[in-house]
């Protein structure tokens, strides 16, 4: 029996409500139940034992604002309401008033195939190497869009710079030729 092929497209689940009641001063983390409330048969169930990026973020209104953003090469399960990640989630909520959402972003072979389970041996490098730079890329966007953000890694911002195009200074003035076609061709303003 051949190995279907893994697909490249992903697909955004969600968002899914976290059920809490505003932490106590005393609480360190959000409590174990958490887990069990968010991964219920009727809710995200299906959702356990994939892999992906998920997003934990506020809802005020009509938008959403990302505060933590992380991975999964295991399970959501295992990975969403760890130990650390119910303490950086509880430090937000402290600070914050809104109510409180997840989003997972899942392979869409794995988000179709209900056999697929954690621990599934066939997860490549190349798909753990995806859902990573996946979950840089968004820890990027969002650090652009929200100073609360509670990524602590991944936000190293790069000291390279071309001027006139990337991160550089703004000269004043015609810009040459070769700069005006270079900008054009990649699709700079």
């Amino acid at each position: 029996m051949s190995k279907p092929k893994e697909s490249r497209e992903y697909v955004i689940r969600g968002p899914f409500a976290v059920d809490i009641e505003r932490p106590k001063k005393y609480w360190r983390k959000l409590p174990d139940n958490i887990i069990d409330k968010f991964f219920a048969p009727t809710r995200c169930e299906k959702y356990k034992t994939k892999i992906g990026v998920y997003i934990f973020a506020r809802k005020h209104g009509d938008s959403y604002t990302p505060i933590y953003i992380g991975k999964s090469t295991n399970s959501f399960f295992a990975e969403v309401f760890n130990p650390s990640n119910r303490l950086t989630y509880n430090d937000a909520i402290m600070e914050m008033n809104g109510s409180f959402v997840i989003f997972l972003i899942l392979p869409i072979d794995v988000d179709n195939d209900d056999s697929w389970a954690s621990n599934y041996k066939e997860v490549t490098h190349r798909r753990s190497c995806e859902i990573d730079d996946i979950e840089t890329y968004f820890i990027y966007r969002a650090s652009k869009v929200c100073s609360c953000l509670k990524n602590k890694q991944k936000r190293r911002v790069s000291e390279w710079y071309i001027n006139d195009v990337i991160r550089g200074s703004k000269t004043k003035g015609r810009k040459s030729s070769p700069l005006k076609e270079f900008r054009k061709m990649m699709g700079f303003k």
